[in-house]
């Protein structure tokens, strides 16, 4: 059961032309529809998969964890597809796939963004029974930045206890969950403010969601939905106005019998 409390802010574009980004996903769809397994996504997963492509390809994010398909050998498909994309356009030169094997996940990274990353805009939660703000980000979040950082790869022995944290800061989240045990059910039935970031242009007959995160409400003051969005807005707007869209940072108050991390 949800309740809901809607609240909105929105970061208005300039008037320039976002060319860039429809070339952008122009010609990864072009790609996608080359490549022999990913062609057979259905329009609307090709259509999300070239829009979040494009958003790290154009530096608007550190890093998109592919959550619309499951491939099968995913390194070599989608080394694949970065090959493809940069023989076409200088914009992938410094997008590298990187492939976390403990979880079997794969992120496409810009690199250049990925140099500029730190701790200190990242605000770090530990699950327990009541969730706590940790005050220092943990030691070994910042030992596989930095391995991370160095060798575009991560480490070998990366644990839940680091790669969740480790994966929040890459996809531009303020919060990070710290866990133990991965088997626990987490945040039942806890209020959560949720932060949608949404893109928008006329040119799309809708509106793509960026970014979706939570993080148990009322935690702190530095945890108020006007910091949290003020520190999104501060994050991501210069970024979107200059490919010439709108973002809109989007706030509700919703309780879940269980949080997906």
């Amino acid at each position: 059961m949800a309740s809901t409390n809607y609240s909105k802010t929105i970061c208005l574009a300039t008037d320039s032309e976002s060319s860039r980004m429809d070339s952008c996903i122009q010609v990864i769809t072009a790609a996608l529809a080359r490549q022999p397994v990913l062609r057979r996504l259905s329009s609307p997963k090709r259509r999300q998969f070239a829009f979040d492509l494009a958003f790290i390809a154009l530096g608007c994010r550190t890093a998109w964890l592919v959550d619309v398909v499951t491939v099968v050998n995913q390194e070599q498909v989608f080394e694949e597809l970065l090959s493809s994309l940069r023989a076409v356009s200088a914009e992938f030169t410094r997008i590298k796939h990187i492939f976390e094997s403990t979880s079997s996940q794969s992120f496409f990274v810009n690199l250049d963004q990925l140099e500029m990353q730190n701790l200190k805009d990242i605000r770090f939660i530990f699950l327990g029974e009541t969730p706590q703000r940790v005050a220092e980000p943990p030691v070994d979040v910042q030992s596989a930045l930095l391995h991370l950082k160095a060798t575009s790869s991560f480490p070998g022995d990366l644990g839940p206890l680091t790669s969740i944290p480790l994966a929040a800061l890459l996809l531009g989240y303020p919060v990070a969950y710290i866990v133990a045990d991965t088997t626990s059910v987490f945040l039942s039935h806890t209020p959560l403010d949720v932060y949608l970031c949404s893109i928008s242009s006329p040119k799309w007959a809708d509106p793509h969601t960026m970014i979706k995160f939570s993080c148990p409400a009322g935690l702190s003051e530095q945890l108020s939905p006007l910091q949290v969005t003020a520190q999104l807005k501060n994050r991501f707007q210069q970024r979107i106005t200059d490919l010439g869209l709108e973002l809109s940072v989007l706030h509700h108050v919703e309780t879940l019998d269980r949080v997906a991390l």
